[in-house]
């Protein structure tokens, strides 16, 4: 990892703590897998037909219990090349990307950050439009985390200097870390990134159950008639340039 990813790394948590457990730590669910089975097997009907609509609703309905905030924003995950540690959120440029300072008096500047994981709308830039849903995109993140202290978890940096992180602001209605990367997902106000460059600790298994959830529901951008991809619109927009650079 560069230089540039250790500035304002924080406090680790693994030295921090003797303890063996992360800050994140997972929620077991209330009921086990062979007691659902079990529910499964005495609940489905006989028919045949019957039987794969009902596995069909089931299989939906959990989906939607598993990827629920309780369920899905807290998680273990540690190691030491992560860097953790305190941010205070000053200005989002957009639904995934934000400018922060480390709570560290030898190192006061700021950092541009990418929320890892993710890909929100994109905005207007120079004589091109934005997206759909990227001002609200915008909003819904400077309401989660502008102007508030964050956890971050920094992976590495990206093609445009970018710490990318995963960011967790502590909720004081639950008094639990919210995932603010996968509530942009379950909103529907951001897709899951696919793309190249992504760190092989991080990995994006629940984001793809956040992303799934969201469409079942409709949310945001899944609810657009001709929704776009922001990678994809992206490559039209530099294709569009280009067109316009040879005349």
């Amino acid at each position: 990892m560069s230089k540039k990813a250790k500035l304002g790394n924080g406090l680790n948590l693994r030295q921090k703590s003797d303890s063996s457990e992360c800050l994140f730590s997972s929620q077991k669910f209330k009921i086990s897998k062979n007691k659902q089975l079990k529910l499964f097997n005495i609940f489905l009907p006989q028919n045949l037909t019957l039987k794969i609509c009902s596995l069909g609703i089931l299989l939906s309905f959990s989906l939607l219990d598993a990827a629920s905030s309780s369920k899905v924003r807290n998680y273990t995950l540690s190691h030491p090349e992560i860097y953790e540690g305190w941010y205070f959120v000053t200005k989002c440029w957009d639904g995934d990307g934000c400018l922060v300072t480390p709570k560290m008096e030898d190192n006061p500047f700021p950092v541009s950050i990418r929320l890892i994981g993710i890909d929100a709308p994109e905005m207007p830039k120079g004589e091109h439009p934005g997206q759909e849903l990227a001002d609200e995109s915008k909003e819904a993140l400077e309401n989660l985390i502008l102007k508030s202290w964050v956890f971050l978890r920094i992976y590495g940096v990206d093609p445009h200097n970018r710490q990318i992180a995963e960011c967790f602001k502590l909720s004081p209605e639950t008094n639990q870390y919210v995932n603010i990367n996968l509530e942009m997902v379950l909103e529907g106000l951001a897709e899951v990134y696919r793309g190249s460059g992504i760190p092989k600790l991080f990995s994006n298994s629940h984001y793809d159950l956040a992303e799934l959830r969201a469409k079942i529901l409709r949310k945001g951008i899944w609810n657009l008639e001709n929704y776009v991809s922001p990678a994809i619109y992206k490559q039209e927009r530099k294709s569009k340039f280009a067109k316009i650079a040879s005349h």
